[in-house]
Order: C-alpha cells, then structure tokens, then sequence
C-alpha cells in the first residue's frame, strides 16, 4: 500500500490522524497526505479520491479547504478531466486568492478546454502570487510558443508579458552579481 520510502512514523501518523474520525481537521491532514501519497505513484484516480474526501468534509481550516479543491483539480487535469478541474481551481480561489497554485492549475484546465486568452491571465495571476514558483511562467511561454497570436491579439497581455519578462532577467542579472 504504501511505497517503500515510507517510513513507519508516517504511516503512523496518518493512522492518529485518522483515529478520530469525529476531528474533520485531522481526517482532512490524513486525506491530504494519502492524496499526496498517491500522487507520487502517480495514482491520479486514488488521488483526486482522496482529495474530493477533503472537500466533502469541509475542514474548519482554510488551508486543508484549498489544497483539496487545487490538488483535486491537478489530478483531474491529470485524468484529462479538465471540466472537473476547473471547478475546483475556482473553488480554491474562493477559500484563498492569494495562493499561486489554483491559478497555474486553473490556467492548464483552460488550455486544454481550448481557451488560450482565459490560460495566460491564469498563469500570469499565478506568476504575480509568486514569481519565484517558475512553473506558471514556463507553462505561459508554451501557451504563447504555440499560440504567437495571443500576444497581437492584446496588447494588456504583451504588456504584462513583458513586465515579468524584465522582471525575471533583472532576478537573473541579480543572482549574477550576488554569486560573484
């Protein structure tokens, strides 16, 4: 059930947590690490199962509520359901705006759903939550490798484009300097 470097204190950890079915915090920790679990096996079915587990109880903890529905909606985007995901992402956004994962995922649900203009912004908002996760930023170049109108098409979007552009060659020309 569990991959060999799972250690004996995780398992059980998870097993406390899940002591108390009453305590939907703890039972949403155990869900959420078991999600994570799954992810690593890259069980996307045995994940995104996990994670609907964390939405359904609804922990008191805003934390827990986030990372069900963004989680959920990176293994659904896995599963190529990406209808499903996008409601999820959108959900996460809901319980805490200021988290840059939703986001990103969000903006791979709407590619995928053929929606190239609606991606960018995603993964341009998950850039300015935080820059330092490049993830957004790469999956932003790609959208705009094959899609080269977008930029042409909105002059808003070139603009921000090539704000965090600068932004990250400046980061790139620091980094130089500091590592001399």
């Amino acid at each position: 059930m569990y991959p060999s470097d799972k250690t004996t204190s995780g398992i059980s950890q998870i097993a406390r947590l899940l002591s108390d079915a009453t305590n939907t915090v703890s039972v949403a920790k155990a869900h959420l690490l078991l999600g994570l679990e799954a992810e690593e096996r890259q069980d996307w079915e045995g994940a995104a199962e996990y994670y609907l587990r964390i939405v359904k109880s609804a922990p008191a903890d805003d934390m827990l509520r986030y990372f069900g529905h963004n989680n959920r909606a990176y293994s659904l985007i896995q599963l190529e359901r990406f209808d499903e995901a996008e409601a999820h992402c959108r959900a996460a956004i809901e319980v805490d705006a200021a988290r840059h994962h939703a986001y990103k995922n969000l903006g791979l649900a709407c590619e995928a759903l053929g929606r190239p203009t609606e991606a960018s912004t995603c993964f341009l908002d998950a850039v300015c939550r935080n820059a330092a996760d490049k993830r957004a930023w790469l999956h932003l170049q790609q959208l705009l490798a094959k899609n080269s109108d977008l930029l042409a098409q909105s002059p808003d979007l070139a603009a921000s484009v090539a704000a965090v552009r600068e932004f990250y060659k400046a980061q790139a020309q620091r980094e130089r300097v500091s590592g001399d």
